[in-house]
This record gives structure tokens, C-alpha cells and sequence, in this order.
């Protein structure tokens, strides 16, 4: 059905019951030990997500031309609406962050932006920006991850996880273009992550690690910030 009332609903169900499906089936899927069997499975998780963007693109595609009798329809239909923004979201997340399918980066990119936008709940909005820039790094849309790392961190410029995201992208960038300024900025980006993160964090040794090699290969060393040297002078 295409009908604005019924439809969306629908396929917001489909969508929800497929993200779901794929989810599980890609926990299971990890731990198989039969390679052929895993890889089938796989296939089959990346096109549950797919169908999934699919039934919620289609939604928000018939809500967005819609127009409602009455107040309370409408409500309905944006109700609709956002479901469609949320799942659609969602599905680009897991496909991205499970790996069944990592070549999505600019439709990711326009999901989140919409959904983003869409979204009042100040603290769904901020780790929704996180996400995306995550999701941008594991496409390897490196320029484009750097972008929404640097949007968390103007509003948490002490947000771990964007320190490290920025950090690493960053790096990435500068062996591709072979870019120094890049690495000075990955470096700068780095130490101060690994100031603040804590010791059992998973990037801990390697920002170390990685900040020591650009120190050794590239002659590039952090940078002290103002607020860091009056701390020391002090």
C-alpha cells in the first residue's frame, strides 16, 4: 500500500523487523567457524540492512509530498516521519560498524544529516554526530569524518572518543597526501587524547605508539596549547 496513513507504518515495521534480524544473524554469524557458511550469512545480513534504508527511504519518500486533513493526522505522519529518519539511521550505523557494507559513506552521511536535523533531544542529536563521523571513518571518507569529529568536539572539546576519531583520520590523510600538516595535527590531536583517556581505553597505546612514529618519521612532535603551558608555568 501507498496509502500516507497506513503505509509508513508498515514499512517502518518491515524496516525495524529487518534491522533486528540483521543484527542477530550477524552475532551469530561471527561466531561460525564454517568460513563458507559465515560468508553466507553475512550476504545475507548486508541485504537485510539494505532492504531495510529501502523500506525507509519509501516512507519518508510518501510522507514527505503528504499533506493531512487535520492536526492530528499530522502529527501521525511526522510521528511516521521521524520512525523513518531513526531506522534509516540506524541501518546505516550497523551496516557500517558490523562491516556489511562499508562503501555507503556519502548516503551515511546525508541519513544522519536528516535525521540530525530532525531530532530535539539535545543529547540523541550529539551522539548521533558522533556516530556519523565513527561510521565516515570505518567507510574510510576520511575529509568527511574529520568534518563531523571537529563538530563534537567544538561543542565537547574534551569528548574522548573525537579526539581519537579526529586523530586517526587524520593520520590516515596525511600518509594518502603525504600531507605534514595533516600529522601535526593528528599529533596534536592524539596527545591530548591520550591525556584525557583513560588507561583502559582500546586507542590508549596506540595513539602512544602512533604519536612516537610521526615524532621518528615525520619529525612531527605535539604541539603545547596555550591553556597546557600556562598549566605547566604555573
Amino acid at each position: 500500500p501507498d496509502f500516507a496513513g497506513t503505509a509508513p507504518v508498515l514499512l517502518n515495521n518491515k524496516s525495524s523487523v529487518l534491522i533486528n534480524r540483521a543484527t542477530a544473524n550477524y552475532n551469530l554469524a561471527v561466531k561460525n567457524t564454517d568460513a563458507t557458511a559465515k560468508l553466507a550469512a553475512l550476504e545475507s545480513v548486508k541485504k537485510d540492512f539494505a532492504e531495510a534504508i529501502a523500506a525507509s527511504d519509501k516512507s519518508i519518500t510518501l510522507l514527505k509530498g503528504a499533506t493531512a486533513p487535520d492536526a492530528a493526522v499530522q502529527k501521525n505522519y511526522d510521528a511516521n516521519k521521524f520512525q523513518s529518519l531513526v531506522n534509516r539511521k540506524e541501518a546505516y550505523r550497523l551496516m557500517t560498524k558490523t562491516g556489511a557494507d562499508r562503501s555507503k559513506g556519502k548516503e551515511t552521511l546525508v541519513a544522519f544529516t536528516e535525521y540530525i536535523a530532525a531530532e530535539t533531544d539535545a543529547k540523541k542529536k550529539s551522539d548521533a554526530q558522533l556516530a556519523l563521523a565513527e561510521a565516515l571513518q570505518d567507510s574510510q571518507e576520511f575529509d568527511l569524518a574529520i568534518a563531523e569529529f571537529e563538530k563534537v568536539l567544538a561543542q565537547t572539546p574534551d569528548n574522548v572518543e573525537a579526539l581519537a576519531g579526529a586523530g586517526l583520520s587524520l593520520v590516515n590523510i596525511g600518509y594518502i597526501n603525504s600531507d605534514k600538516a595533516k600529522f601535526q595535527q593528528a599529533a596534536n590531536y592524539l596527545q591530548k587524547f591520550y591525556d584525557l583517556a583513560p588507561e583502559t581505553h582500546k586507542y590508549k597505546n596506540e595513539a602512544k605508539g602512533i604519536i612516537e612514529t610521526l615524532k621518528n618519521e615525520q619529525s612531527v612532535a605535539p604541539q603545547k596549547t596555550a591553556k597546557s603551558a600556562a598549566r605547566k608555568k604555573n
